[in-house]
């Protein structure tokens, strides 16, 4: 038994239409954007600061080192870190969109600044 090829046709949109679906897949992605992945950001950010802490201050390894092989997959690398090497901190940052501070205590390692000032931290 054979089967009887039919022509593939194809479909047009109408211009009209076109934007109107534009429109929607954007208004989709834009929600997906705000309602995903923006409450996500401070979680990169937070294990961005506490590692590169972390590797810094106690496991003293290079910046280098510690951003190609702790820091530097995606999407952990989308995040930006400076270090302060005199109050032993580090901040890190993704754009406008939100940032992280770690701070090295010595003998208990570093912690993740929330709701206290870093001087409070460091005298607990």
């Amino acid at each position: 038994m054979t089967k009887s090829k039919t022509p593939i046709r194809n479909i047009k949109v109408p211009k009209q239409n076109r934007l109107k679906y534009f429109i929607i897949v954007f208004g989709i992605l834009l929600f997906a954007f705000f309602a995903f992945v923006i409450p996500r950001l401070p979680i990169i950010t937070g294990y961005v600061a506490k590692e590169v802490c972390s590797c810094t201050f106690i496991a003293e390894r290079t910046v280098e080192i510690t951003k190609n092989e702790d820091v530097g997959y995606f999407p952990i690398n989308l995040a930006s870190f400076s270090i302060d090497y005199e109050n032993q901190t580090v901040t890190s940052h993704i754009a406008f969109l939100g940032s992280s501070t770690a701070v090295f205590r010595k003998n208990l390692g570093c912690t993740l600044v929330h709701d206290i000032e870093i001087e409070a931290i460091k005298n607990q």
